[in-house]
């Protein structure tokens, strides 16, 4: 390009009008990065990382090129010996051991994935904990597929009074990702210390931990955190390393913290694999502007290419009305309903579903059956207070 090219578009570059943005930087990152997961989960398809991690680069770029030409827009750690001790002992009581089962007429049937697991629980356990005992509390992990698309919250019930950095501590002893066929737990050498009174959270990391490259990475980092430590009001997580550098966050740079946002309207289908030893509901993201019948619909599809399947059986819908918190859902299909698992599955997905769209109770209506499995459907059934519970024995 010749001199006097370029001086004509520099010179153009400056008459644009100048524009200030006072957008708070994490609010940016955030819309970007969920914008850019949403819209690279596209069944089907094989994911790439390098696109994405260029597409995002590539709007870090203009966001630091656009202002120079058109304005100056402002862009301890552990718990007492005694917690630990117990977390420790705790560690040795959760159960890995359950299954899916295969076969039988009450097996979830995925469509176009006849040879996968049958998504039921052993023994018919329920996904959820719709109220924990009054002598448990919930210590909430979260692990990422095997293939880095969606990350599936867990919850571990402990004893009550307890202090939870403790447990947190010693989350990596209570999760067995390979048997379950997920992918490695994310937080295996870090160390956690809350402070539930400030919305606070601090992890310190070795100097050598990182979360790899591009905005996948970063994406399933922010939301790891999120699963694990939003359902204890922590909004905000502070970084702390040996070498005082905080942490490396993809495209993003090194930071000091990050703050935390509560999830909002996700559609909870089942997780299973041929590999896995047993199943989960797995929270796959809808739009903001996306309402609750929307969710509801995204109920019946499935993305087998990531081990994702539909919860809501062909021949079976719903006709969705609020009234306030209560969310009614009138039954409209014309296809039996069996009390099996697939139904109670069924159930609890529509229930954790309504709870991420802020709904504290589901009434079903018009239902073909008034009781399946432990849920009474002649009542309004409140939402679970926590999903995919890893039981212990003892």
């Amino acid at each position: 390009m010749r001199d006097k090219e370029k001086k004509q578009i520099i010179d153009t570059l400056r008459s644009l009008p100048q524009v200030k943005d006072t957008s708070n930087k994490d609010d940016l990152y955030q819309r970007i990065s969920l914008n850019l997961h949403q819209k690279k989960r596209q069944p089907k398809r094989q994911r790439k990382l390098a696109p994405v991690l260029g597409t995002l680069m590539a709007a870090a770029i203009l966001l630091i090129i656009i202002p120079v030409y058109i304005g100056n827009a402002p862009f301890e750690n552990s718990g007492d010996q005694s917690a630990n001790q117990a977390a420790e002992d705790s560690a040795a009581e959760f159960s890995t051991n359950d299954t899916a089962e295969e076969s039988s007429s009450q097996t979830m049937e995925a469509p176009g994935a006849e040879s996968k697991a049958s998504g039921v629980q052993e023994n018919g356990e329920s996904y959820v904990i719709q109220q924990s005992d009054e002598n448990k509390t919930i210590m909430y992990g979260a692990v990422a597929d095997r293939q880095q698309q969606y990350v599936i919250p867990l919850a571990f019930p402990v004893s009550a009074g307890e202090d939870l950095s403790a447990y947190y501590n010693q989350l990596d002893a209570y999760i067995n990702a390979e048997d379950w066929g997920l992918s490695d737990y994310m937080f295996e050498d870090v160390s956690f210390s809350l402070d539930e009174e400030k919305e606070r959270v601090t992890m310190n990391i070795p100097d050598d931990f990182t979360i790899g490259e591009g905005a996948t990475a970063s994406y399933l980092f922010e939301q790891t955190l999120t699963k694990m430590f939003t359902p204890h009001n922590i909004r905000e997580v502070a970084f702390e390393s040996e070498n005082g550098n905080g942490v490396e966050l993809g495209p993003i740079g090194v930071i000091p913290e990050m703050p935390l946002y509560e999830n909002e309207k996700e559609s909870f289908k089942l997780h299973t694999t041929e590999q896995g030893s047993r199943s989960f509901l797995v929270p796959v993201p809808n739009e903001e502007q996306t309402t609750i019948q929307e969710g509801l619909e995204a109920l019946k599809l499935s993305e087998a290419s990531f081990d994702v399947y539909r919860t809501i059986p062909e021949g079976v819908d719903f006709s969705a009305e609020t009234e306030g918190s209560q969310l009614l859902l009138h039954y409209t299909g014309n296809n039996g309903v069996l009390d099996n698992q697939e139904t109670v599955t069924m159930i609890e997905s529509i229930l954790m579903t309504a709870k991420s769209y802020g709904f504290e109770t589901v009434h079903f209506l018009q239902f073909p059956l008034e009781q399946t499995g432990k849920y009474n459907l002649t009542e309004p059934l409140p939402v679970p207070e926590a999903v995919n519970p890893i039981r212990h024995e003892g």
